[in-house]
């Protein structure tokens, strides 16, 4: 062969590998070159734009000596599928990849994880393998901590769906039998299966807000500016729930692309959530509302344009039913006093105890007089009927103030309250059950 033309086939083969090389460097920063036939090898570094080689030498020698790098139940997996036998039966154009750990650990204490990518190609005629290794640990530490979350999440919700908004397409992720049962394998139009799945399993109560919820046709409006959004309803066969839409990721015009949807059952949580408010909101001794709830709700009732009847009372000479008879025996009336509003008022009107021997109730809506006489002489019968075995001839009674709260007025609560509590006060002139409306 002419020997300029050998030269410049020389020279050809070597710029083409240079150049395979200085592709490989887009993505690594080294990568060992091994001649399958000699089975000599070279790491190949980039720096300064510039091709650096080292010489490795046999390549199974070397190999041997990584064995001390990589994590113990890694190392046999990576020594055979890199060994000089099996890359020899790999054919060109052939590639694979292997994942494998470090016996290093990083600063969060994952393992160091690392993927080694194989092909094979002829340089100067030769079968040659390439080798290129880069960490992907930040890449496994995310899959891995996503695959916690994914598990942390099965365990909290009982249903978890990806919904694919532009192809209109469900995917299940975790799901109860019952709601399996219901879909029956269907995964398009997926607003009408959402639509038709909850219609079944909501509660009719909140079952106009849930087919509000998944209207998929306001949901990208509904969610701009929020990661998530939620709604709590009562499930027939789940009990109390919260369902919540959550942002997968969005396409190109910023429109929802993908979200999670995913339902809670909290019917635990809201049973003792409701206890505690049920605690927080009642008088112990007497099942009605204590001060700070009453007083709290009939304000919000007057803020809210609400009209009604005012009633403040007290027992007449509580204070010698406890000297007289004890404080276990004035506690029996304190309680029977109660019993006797409770079933002579409604149930929405708001009953309370103000403390010790008073007592407060809100008649929503009641503004007639007439009709307020009726009520409060129901209410003195009760009191009439009361048995306490250890009171003897003692007779219970009361004085009540009343004052009507009405839209035509500007009276906040603490106006109602005092106009009621002077006519209270007025009543205790009178002997017995007494009443005292208040008059403009």
């Amino acid at each position: 062969m002419n020997k300029v033309i050998k030269q410049e086939k020389d020279r050809a083969v070597q710029n083409y590998e240079n150049i395979l090389l200085a592709l490989a460097a887009e993505t690594y920063k080294g990568i060992r070159l091994l001649d399958l036939e000699t089975t000599d090898a070279d790491y190949i570094c980039f720096e300064n734009d510039q091709i650096n080689r080292t010489k490795i030498g046999d390549w199974m020698c070397w190999l041997k000596t990584q064995e001390k790098n990589i994590y113990p139940e890694d190392w046999p997996d990576v020594y055979e599928v890199l060994s000089i036998d099996n890359l020899r039966q790999m054919k060109e154009k052939e590639a694979f990849q292997k994942n494998y750990r470090s016996i290093y650990k990083d600063e969060e204490g994952y393992y160091r994880t690392y993927s080694t990518t194989v092909s094979i190609i002829y340089v100067g005629g030769k079968k040659t393998a390439i080798m290129s290794t880069i960490d992907n640990t930040e890449v496994v530490k995310k899959e891995i901590k996503q695959k916690n979350l994914l598990s942390s999440a099965a365990s909290i919700y009982i249903s978890m769906h990806v919904v694919d908004i532009k192809n209109d397409v469900m995917e299940s992720l975790k799901s109860e039998e019952h709601i399996n049962h219901l879909l029956g394998g269907r995964k398009h139009n997926v607003q009408e299966l959402f639509r038709e799945i909850m219609t079944d399993l909501t509660d009719d109560q909140f079952l106009e807000g849930m087919m509000s919820f998944v209207d998929f046709t306001t949901l990208n409006e509904r969610m701009q500016g929020v990661n998530n959004i939620s709604f709590e309803f009562l499930g027939k066969i789940s009990g109390w729930c919260r369902a919540r839409f959550i942002v997968v990721d969005y396409d190109e015009h910023h429109q929802l692309n993908r979200v999670l949807w995913v339902v809670e059952n909290i019917d635990k949580e809201k049973k003792e959530s409701n206890e505690l408010r049920y605690l927080s909101e009642t008088d112990l001794m007497t099942g009605i509302r204590n001060r700070g709830s009453g007083e709290r709700k009939i304000k919000e009732l007057i803020e809210d344009n609400h009209q009604g009847m005012f009633c403040l009372l007290d027992i007449d000479k509580f204070k010698s039913v406890n000297d007289q008879f004890g404080h276990g025996v004035g506690d029996k009336v304190i309680i029977e006093i109660a019993s006797c509003l409770k079933s002579s008022f409604r149930k929405n009107d708001i009953i309370l105890r103000l403390g010790g021997d008073e007592y407060a109730v809100f008649a929503d809506g009641i503004i007639d007089k007439q009709v307020g006489v009726t009520i409060i002489e129901r209410f003195f019968d009760a009191i009439e009927s009361i048995d306490i075995p250890e009171l003897g001839e003692r007779k219970i009674t009361v004085s009540v103030g009343i004052a009507f709260k009405t839209l035509e007025d500007d009276n906040d609560f603490e106006i109602l309250y005092k106009h009621a509590d002077h006519c209270a006060y007025e009543s205790k002139n009178i002997v017995g059950n007494a009443y005292m409306f208040y008059e403009v």
